[in-house]
This record gives C-alpha cells, structure tokens and sequence, in this order.
C-alpha cells in the first residue's frame, strides 16, 4: 500500500521489512488482499496497511480458526497520506 522506500527506510533503521512492490516480492505485487497476509505468516512478519475493510475479515476468520499472525498494523489515509512526500519519513519513524 506504501512506497518500497517505507521497507527500505525501515532496514536502515535495522527492522527486517520488505514490500510487496520489491522485484524479490515480485508474486506478491497485486496479489490477493488474502495472499498478502498468508505470505506475511509464512514469513512471521506483521503487515502494514490501510486496507482494513479487505483485511479485518481475512484477520477475523484466522483468529475464529484458531490461526494466527505476526501482526496487522492499520493505518489511516488521514494520518498517513500516500501522496504526501513526508509520508515516507513518518511511517519509517512510527512503525
């Protein structure tokens, strides 16, 4: 949902992050909301999005399954604006 530069920012800082759009994530670039998080389990990591109408479902039946995850974490457009420069920099400060 985020610029590629979010997981790049947050690597400098030492958190092991990569995004969806990394040519290495190639599969995972305009994947299914639901494969997104299955690839995240798979790899233990949480996911950052702001798509909480698509995913909160998804994240419900896991958890009435008995599933788990690593972590969604849910933003807002409001807070974090996609077309905003300094989106970058505030979600890398934040996360």
């Amino acid at each position: 949902m985020y610029a590629p530069a979010v997981a790049v920012g947050l690597g400098a800082l030492g958190h092991d992050a990569v995004s969806v759009h990394d040519p290495r994530e190639a599969p995972l670039a305009g994947a299914r909301d639901a494969d997104v998080l299955a690839a995240a389990r798979l790899d233990k990591r949480a996911l950052v999005t702001e798509n909480v109408r698509d995913f909160r479902p998804i994240e419900s039946a896991l958890l009435a399954d008995g599933s788990h995850h690593a972590g969604l974490i849910y933003t807002t457009h409001r807070q974090f604006p996609r077309g905003d420069p300094a989106t970058t920099g505030r979600l890398i400060t934040r996360t």
